[in-house]
């Protein structure tokens, strides 16, 4: 329900969408209406004591019904360690993915590509309208790096080997081989 009130500036009759109001003393009025989800136009005439009349329109809307979400209902699986959600909602709704702004197109589509953690993950979409409902979906997705040959760790493998082998070569070389004792001396100590 919702009050209309308003004020009229001479003496005679006010009705509201057929039914006669009654005008207070100092030309106000108030009215309680009862809302319909959706538009209500209310129609008020107002007749003068010399019959002239005068017609207005009110449009209020009722909006208690939350903005659709519309995302697959079915969990995703990611091996790269992304995942793009596309989704719809109502045009003119703000919608966050993870708490994130998302843009809609005129349709009412987005797209947005989430970072995952290595496991479940769970993605929450979330859209308000403008009269201030909110919806809300979650969606778990799972983020399982694929198996398979990692060259990157090769790689550094086979790079750390190759800088130890210069590195042992290097100090080779540097102090030289131990010279073998010659038999028949005595060997000096090493200070």
């Amino acid at each position: 329900t919702t009050t209309l009130s308003g004020k009229v500036d001479k003496s005679g009759a006010l009705w509201m969408n057929g039914g006669q109001l009654p005008i207070m003393n100092d030309g106000t009025f108030e009215q309680l209406a009862v809302l319909s989800e959706g538009a209500n136009i209310f129609e008020f005439e107002f007749a003068d004591l010399a019959g002239n009349h005068a017609k207005a329109w009110r449009n209020v809307t009722r909006d208690t019904l939350a903005p659709s979400i519309g995302i697959p209902e079915s969990q995703g699986r990611s091996t790269n360690g992304t995942y793009t959600l596309r989704g719809t909602s109502d045009v003119g709704s703000i919608v966050a993915v993870n708490g994130k702004p998302v843009s809609l197109d005129a349709s009412g589509a987005f797209a947005k590509n989430v970072e995952l953690s290595y496991g479940m993950n769970t993605i929450v979409v979330e859209s308000k309208d403008r009269a201030g409902n909110v919806a809300q979906k979650r969606l778990s997705v799972s983020y399982e790096p694929s198996q398979g040959t990692n060259w990157g760790a090769i790689g550094l493998m086979i790079g750390l080997l190759a800088i130890g082998l210069l590195v042992g070569m290097f100090f080779m070389k540097k102090m030289g081989p131990k010279p073998e004792p010659v038999p028949g001396e005595p060997e000096a100590p090493i200070e």
